[in-house]
């Protein structure tokens, strides 16, 4: 971010924008809704969607000639997420049923992984929570 600011604040200001409108609208639905609700909301895949798109822009900070700022970042979370994966299939055994709660910034990296991994079938939970 301290790149960002000095380099590409319209950047920092759509990054600000989108995490000040997510926070807000996961405390109002923390403060008026169910946790069944919660689920819902968080398992819908427009909202996955939202909340991976900051890390695709952030990816661009700094492309080219700036030395791939943004990239390198975001590269950092795919590492954090590949790791968690790693855990995941190392404990899981053929024909386990795993359920994982985390949060909605890891989900569209872990899903994608496990939908990926010849060994495992991802079963999305939405049709659990209604």
């Amino acid at each position: 971010m301290a790149y960002a600011q000095l380099h590409d604040t319209a950047f920092v200001v759509r990054f600000q924008s989108t995490i000040a409108e997510v926070v807000q609208q996961l405390d109002h639905m923390q403060r008026e809704e169910t946790i069944a609700a919660n689920l819902r909301y968080m398992n819908d895949p427009a909202n996955i969607l939202r909340a991976q798109q900051p890390y695709a822009d952030m990816a661009t900070v700094g492309a080219g000639s700036e030395g791939y700022v943004g990239a390198r970042m975001v590269g950092q979370w795919y590492e954090r997420n590949l790791r968690i994966f790693a855990n995941l299939a190392a404990i899981a055994q053929p024909g386990d049923r795993i359920l994982l709660i985390i949060g909605m910034g890891h989900t569209p990296i872990l899903r994608e992984l496990v939908r990926s991994h010849p060994g495992m079938q991802l079963v999305e939970p939405l049709a659990y929570l209604h």
